[in-house]
């Protein structure tokens, strides 16, 4: 069968299914392999290899099945032909990411091909900015960042922005610490003297006179 559709573009293999006696009924699969690629439309080249599939099938029946030149040939009516539509760009790519990160993958044609990325990749359209982190998309898990140097940094948000030093936050939180405590001293003496300043209050008595006559 090799010799048959050696010519196929794409042509890998024949896989023959089932052999059945009589007039010799050969089942069997064409492997033909097809490049995903920008330019090329993936159903445009598979139909074309169908229709040379069916072309090389309908030049068997000239073939007269006695000529030892041509040992194949085939019987008109017997010809079946089965479409086996190729997988479409997010069943080919769903089918190698692992199970259950199913929806953090996208297909991305590129030049050279179709490429399977995660939300992680900078080429995916639901791409997840780290800035500066790395995103990583674990087993069953969402896309996260994983900040760079938390042992140094606290971030404001979890895609990694808003860096703020440890070091500057702990000495900006002692100096104004140290501010207020300077403050609430001086506040107090100032208080203090304000009290001693002020004059102390008259203390008034009713004297009450009794005359004896």
């Amino acid at each position: 069968m090799n010799s048959v559709y050696y010519d196929v573009p794409g042509y890998k293999d024949v896989i023959i299914q089932e052999i059945r006696n009589g007039s010799i009924i050969v089942n069997h699969v064409v492997l033909v392999e097809i490049k995903y690629k920008l330019d090329l439309n993936i159903l445009n080249q598979y139909n074309q290899m169908l229709e040379r599939v069916r072309h090389l099938l309908e030049q068997l029946k000239t073939n007269k099945c006695t000529s030892a030149a041509n040992p194949l040939c085939v019987d008109g009516k017997s010809i079946t032909v089965t479409q086996i539509p190729p997988p479409s760009e997010e069943e080919l790519c769903l089918d190698r990411v692992p199970k259950g990160n199913e929806n953090f993958y996208d297909p991305v044609l590129f030049p050279d091909g179709l490429a399977c990325v995660s939300h992680c990749d900078p080429y995916s359209p639901k791409h997840l900015s780290c800035n500066d982190g790395t995103c990583q998309v674990k087993s069953r898990s969402v896309p996260q960042c994983f900040c760079a140097r938390t042992d140094l940094y606290i971030y404001t948000s979890l895609q990694c922005t808003g860096k703020i030093s440890k070091l500057g936050l702990l000495i900006g939180s002692g100096f104004a610490i140290g501010i207020l405590f300077i403050i609430s001293i001086i506040l107090g003496i100032y208080i203090y003297i304000v009290r001693k300043s002020m004059p102390k209050p008259f203390l008034t008595e009713d004297l009450y006179i009794t005359t004896m006559i």
